[in-house]
């Protein structure tokens, strides 16, 4: 479990940004921390301090991320990957509409690697909590498939029409 973190922590510093200049994720969060830091002493290089602020929480996720334990913090990795997910958005500029047309492998495949080690580091710890979740949704308790009971229901109430 540990390994699928860390690539998959590696693989979101390897996503590529598709805006005009395509910069990976972990050059862009060193440079915002740096701008945010020599803003305080020097004139800063022009980069907005929000977006310092989001490389700030970006480095606190992944750490996070990776102290989490096996079972118990569950729903805080799901927190943690909607959150970096949101940050991908945001630092590879794929919210502006002219970025799509620069989409490269360089942005595909590590944000596959990313989705990929990370639901299936996290898939074990949710199975418990799904298959019974499945069990109900699909038995009543007597063996027959709900979407089959549905399905004579259904059947019946067009013989009456």
């Amino acid at each position: 479990m540990k390994a699928l973190k860390i690539i998959s922590v590696i693989s979101f510093l390897l996503i590529g940004g598709i805006q005009l200049h395509g910069t990976v994720n972990f050059a862009l969060l060193f440079l915002y921390l740096v701008d945010f830091i020599q803003s305080f002493t020097y004139n800063n290089l022009g980069i907005y301090w929000e977006i310092s602020i989001l490389a700030i929480f970006t480095i606190g996720t992944l750490i996070i991320y990776l102290l989490c334990r096996k079972g118990k913090d569950r729903f805080l990795l799901l927190f943690c990957f909607v959150a970096l997910l949101l940050s991908v958005l945001f630092l590879t500029g794929a919210f502006d509409q002219n970025n799509y047309d620069r989409i490269s492998f360089g942005f595909i495949i590590p944000l596959l690697i990313f989705y990929n080690k990370f639901t299936n580091s996290n898939n074990k710890r949710f199975q418990k909590t799904i298959k019974p979740l499945k069990q109900a949704l699909t038995t009543n308790g007597q063996g027959f498939f709900i979407p089959y009971k549905l399905l004579l229901i259904f059947s019946h109430s067009l013989k009456h029409i």
